[in-house]
């Protein structure tokens, strides 16, 4: 008790504390709605190209039907069906040329399939009956002709949907796409049996100018849009942002990146990719060329991914958009409010000046009235950067004698900022990552430093210290930190430059196989550990009355920041499960003080042996 009282007692005053537990509160409410969507959207439909299913049936000597029907009892939900081009047609000698026109023997629905897709491309195409019934197309050169998308195959629509599958059509943008072709396309798959497009090349249907085009025809026939991640598609950031509440994110991996995996690895990498990044549909290509059966080796993959996934706590099933959490902006704008009176403690403590206490306050309230018109994304990258600094500030006016304590009670305060974020940016483009948390390096690396600064000025005359020459020890020191810095800012981020060795990969699979999730490794491994001995440091040195392992203490405490702003990074992560991202915050405390008190009781004695001689 005498700790804990220790925690509210004195220089901080208790409006904040009040002001912090309405926060939280208010967060509260509004993540348990995003909580719901996330809990009742959970399937996972593993998807796979036809062209891959009929090729393997083919290897094998079995028949289409037979080897969906195997797939589709290991869990595959889906088919992909790519659009197929005249120039095929021709390809398979169903169509042949004379000249320069293309002659289209009498064949029934291949014909009117034919006439229906050079239509919508080339409305003022000319057709001319031959004696036999077939047509010759004439007015529109060879090489359009090649390229004219004649949708989806019907007959494989058929085949996958009999087989219990979702068709997911792909359609390209070809040169000349109209608004019209457009429509009449996208109704012509959707007609065809398909019920999700994806895009075919490097653009979407109807980039750029018939964007809205497109968006009209998915909504028009109840298509819904599969956007695919990592992958640089001009016009799909168009789509997902105007028509959010049809978008499912889609998730592969290429032949040759599967290849370079081991198999438990490539399993991993899609059953990742549900859990963590919500991806709703998984499409998986085989991992092998080579084997007695390519059907049986593509149906043990997806059984693999299958089972992975469900035994994560996910469900593998029909894919269905995200709706939104419908939480309210007046709600948002309570938590921007109860913001504020941290915002003001921060800057008191931090400048000691009246006067940017009371631009701090005034901030604050334009933020909120703002926030109802521009969005609280300015809001969301405060809150990142004033918890961890005012858990410095704590640690400052209040901590330094009970480790555990200051370490339990500093991580709480940086978990309000990550839970004011999960509460301000929460809705339906922040699931399917139509909108991001922004600032990102900025919510890291501020607080660390001004974290550091506060921690330097108040052990140290930092104006003497700056007044004695640099010694060897302090330029190495400075260059080490500049060092470890740079190499943060390249690690930080979606698209850092720094790669993954294979070592690292294999250290996060082990912490995957034995833990329910893998933390964050510099929160773990750096942050966490490096805190709990800093303080450890700090209040032997206190109750030791040694002063010269202080600096040593103030440089792990700083270094220990790093765990601080990597916990409300994690629920930055706003695509991610929130329930993942506070066990991913949870484990990794757990093992960072576990491997901190490990640490200080070999150094402690190490300490001790010192001062006594």
């Amino acid at each position: 008790m005498t700790m804990m009282r220790k925690v509210f007692d004195g220089g901080w005053p208790r409006w904040f504390i009040v002001s912090a537990a309405l926060t939280l509160l208010l967060c509260a409410f509004s993540i348990q709605k995003r909580v719901r969507v996330e809990r009742n959207n959970r399937a996972t439909a593993l998807a796979v190209d036809m062209d891959v299913i009929e090729t393997l049936a083919a290897s094998d000597g079995r028949t289409l039907p037979e080897a969906l029907k195997d797939l589709r009892a290991q869990g595959v939900y889906a088919a992909v069906i790519s659009e197929e081009t005249l120039g095929e047609v021709i390809q398979r000698n169903d169509a042949h040329v004379e000249g320069d026109m293309l002659a289209i023997p009498a064949s029934g629905r291949l014909t009117e399939r034919i006439k229906k897709g050079v239509l919508a491309r080339f409305p003022k195409a000319d057709f001319k009956t031959l004696e036999d019934g077939g047509l010759v197309i004439v007015g529109v050169p060879m090489s359009d002709l090649r390229t004219t998308s004649l949708g989806i195959d019907p007959d494989l629509s058929r085949t996958a949907r009999a087989a219990g599958m979702t068709v997911i059509g792909r359609l390209g943008n070809p040169l000349g796409a109209t608004p019209e072709y457009i429509d009449k396309t996208i109704g012509w798959m959707r007609q065809m049996g398909a019920k999700v497009f994806l895009p075919l090349g490097e653009q979407v249907l109807g980039r750029r100018e018939a964007l809205k085009s497109t968006v009209e025809a998915l909504r028009k026939y109840g298509v819904l849009y599969a956007t695919p991640e990592f992958t640089k598609i001009g016009g799909d950031a168009n789509i997902v942002d105007n028509a959010p509440e049809l978008v499912v994110r889609l998730h592969s991996a290429q032949a040759a990146e599967l290849d370079k995996l081991p198999y438990e690895e490539a399993v991993d990498r899609y059953a990742k990719a549900s859990r963590e990044r919500n991806m709703r549909i998984l499409l998986i290509r085989p991992v092998s060329n080579s084997g007695t059966s390519g059907i049986a080796s593509l149906a043990k993959f997806a059984k693999d991914i299958h089972d992975s996934i469900v035994h994560d706590g996910g469900a593998v099933g029909f894919m269905k958009p995200y709706p939104d959490s419908e939480v309210s902006s007046w709600l948002k704008l309570l938590i921007v409010l109860s913001l504020i009176p941290a915002l003001v403690l921060a800057a008191k403590l931090v400048t000691q000046s009246d006067a940017i206490t009371l631009v701090a306050a005034v901030l604050g309230l334009l933020l909120a009235v703002a926030g109802l018109k521009i969005g609280f994304g300015l809001a969301a990258l405060l809150a990142t950067l004033v918890y961890p600094i005012l858990a410095v500030c704590w640690l400052r006016e209040r901590g330094g004698d009970h480790p555990f304590l200051d370490l339990l009670v500093m991580c709480g305060i940086s978990v309000i900022g990550g839970f004011v974020v999960a509460g301000l940016l929460n809705g339906l483009p922040y699931f399917i990552k139509a909108s991001e948390f922004q600032g990102i390096k900025v919510a890291v690396f501020v607080p660390i430093l001004v974290g550091t600064w506060l921690l330097c000025n108040h052990f140290f005359d930092l104006k003497a210290a700056l007044r004695h020459p640099m010694t060897w020890v302090g330029a190495l020191t400075a260059i080490g930190i500049l060092a470890a810095l740079m190499f943060m800012n390249s690690r930080t981020g979606n698209d850092n430059a720094a790669g993954v060795s294979d070592m690292e990969l294999k250290f996060r699979n082990l912490l995957d196989t034995f833990l329910p999730v893998r933390p964050r490794t510099k929160s773990f491994l750096i942050g966490h550990p490096a805190l709990f001995v800093g303080l450890s440091l700090l209040a032997y040195c206190r109750r030791a009355d040694v002063k010269k392992w202080i600096p040593v203490a103030v440089v792990l405490i700083s270094a220990g920041l790093i765990g601080q702003t990597d916990i409300v990074n994690t629920f930055c992560h706003l695509h991610t499960p929130f329930m993942l991202s506070l066990l991913r915050n949870a484990v990794g405390l757990v093992l960072g003080v576990i491997l901190g008190a490990v640490i200080w009781q070999v150094l402690r004695r190490r300490f001790e042996n010192k001062v006594s001689a």
